[in-house]
């Protein structure tokens, strides 16, 4: 398993498929930490002649709306904010009415892949 560090940003998506190219045993699929790296990634591939997904496949988090105007169009993980939302509401009032409540809990809230055509 390959991982490449960033900062969440497009510059370090930019720089994640630069470390790509230098790798002997290229992974057959990327997954970025969010659509902003993904898309950085997406176009430094372009640039260097990979065709996204041919070549790699590539998935992003977040499913931000501009990811309609990528070419090709980058496939992503859909979370429900109105339920993180309500769920991160419901902690915070329990820590607020329960003082003695440990205040490192984690909620889990359902996330679905949003695919997108490759065409």
């Amino acid at each position: 398993m390959w991982k490449c560090e960033g900062d969440f940003t497009f510059q370090s998506g930019e720089n994640a498929f630069k470390n790509f190219l230098d790798l002997e045993n290229k992974p057959d699929a990327v997954f970025a930490s969010n659509d902003s790296m993904a898309y950085g990634f997406l176009q430094a591939a372009k640039i260097h002649g990979y065709n996204i997904p041919g070549d790699v496949a590539l998935i992003g988090y977040d499913d931000l709306p501009n990811n309609k105007f990528t070419r090709p169009q980058i496939s992503s993980i859909k979370t429900d904010y109105d339920k993180l939302g309500d769920a991160t509401l419901r902690v915070m009032l329990d820590q607020i009415q329960k003082k003695d409540l440990v205040s490192n809990l984690m909620s889990l809230v359902a996330v679905t892949v949003s695919q997108k055509k490759t065409s």
